[in-house]
């Protein structure tokens, strides 16, 4: 079993440490990685970033949170609250996938692709879209399909956020396809490094 190393702040809500604690068992290469979980306001249901600092710790006290949306901004984002189990586990699946991403490259790539990722949109696009593959081949492709239909469908998410949903992420129908052949050769890497070119 792998060492919990994960602090969750007193604000995050009951069924999201459950749909966590049930979304890391998929990710054995997590093991022993320093996760927070943390809810503020923001512009998406959910969102990862690593330490601000983390150009000047080692890679092994690196820290990664994870922020849930607190449901203050001025769009809806998607309940948590309303959010079905199964949905919320997917959605938490896909940020985990990010902190693997973080975990496998080099600092100073890892620096690159977070510049990339706040401005430049196709590079954003494919970091996201790699997210949704590594959710996949951990296993959680039911998951991750009905949290983005949940999403891209539910009337309690405002259409800007489901614009955004459209044009970044896997649509339902990509994540169904996608699952059918788990071994799927990866993109996100190459494309990241020939986008930086072009």
């Amino acid at each position: 079993m792998q060492k919990n190393n994960t602090k969750f702040s007193k604000k995050v809500p009951k069924q999201v440490i459950k749909a966590y604690n049930t979304a890391i068992s998929h990710y054995p290469e997590l093991a022993n990685s320093k996760i927070k979980i943390k809810c503020k306001k923001m512009n998406y249901t959910m969102e990862t970033w690593v330490d601000i600092f983390f150009l000047f710790k080692k890679k092994k006290n690196q820290v990664t949170t994870i922020y849930i949306n607190n449901l203050r901004g001025k769009h809806k984002f998607g309940d948590i609250h309303k959010m079905p189990q199964n949905a919320l586990i997917g959605n938490i699946g896909h940020e985990l996938a990010h902190a693997l991403q973080y975990k496998k490259v080099s600092k100073w790539f890892m620096f690159i692709n977070i510049f990339g990722y706040l401005f430049i949109p196709r590079i954003k696009k494919e970091i996201e879209r790699d997210a949704d593959l590594t959710a996949i081949k951990h296993g959680l492709s039911k998951e991750l399909y009905e949290s983005r239909a949940y999403l891209v469908h539910g009337n309690n998410v405002s259409k800007v956020f489901q614009d955004k949903l459209n044009n970044i992420y896997l649509s339902p129908s990509e994540i169904k396809e996608l699952a059918k052949n788990i071994n799927a050769p990866k993109r996100f890497w190459f494309l990241i490094k020939a986008s930086l070119f072009f």
